[in-house]
């Protein structure tokens, strides 16, 4: 349901998030996407893009590296993924191209809007310290 990009980021932030997620625990992006199983230049993009939006800080250079930007107890799951358009805006029609229209719902709207809302509660209401601890 939700891409591969923000399915990257999210696994990125987790990741930091378990090593530390401080300054003082910066991650070079070669270790990072090393670790992750992902390339390199596709996980800077995804990092750049998390930086931007105000997720992880970075420093450059020797000994540079990425962190989070935002505690890891108040880090929503859909911070994460909003700067990739994933969680929060229309809901796309399950049977149809597009996103649902309520006033000509398909036969699968009133299921498919209750699983939906709530994968969004999910993702508004979860931390990425709650994943780490298991929740």
């Amino acid at each position: 349901m939700i891409s591969k990009t923000a399915k990257y980021a999210l696994r990125a932030v987790v990741y930091m998030a378990s090593r530390g997620g401080g300054p003082e625990d910066r991650i070079p992006i070669r270790e990072m996407a090393e670790a992750l199983d992902v390339s390199q230049a596709y996980l800077s993009k995804v990092m750049h893009r998390l930086g931007r939006a105000g997720v992880v800080d970075s420093v450059r250079g020797p000994g540079g590296g990425f962190w989070l930007a935002v505690r890891a107890d108040r880090l929503v799951l859909s911070r994460v993924t909003a700067p990739f358009a994933e969680t929060g805006g229309p809901l796309p029609c399950l049977l149809a191209d597009g996103p649902c229209d309520p006033d000509q719902p398909c036969v699968a709207h009133p299921q498919w809007k209750a699983i939906a809302g709530a994968m969004l509660g999910f993702f508004q209401s979860t931390t990425v310290a709650e994943l780490l601890e298991g929740r």
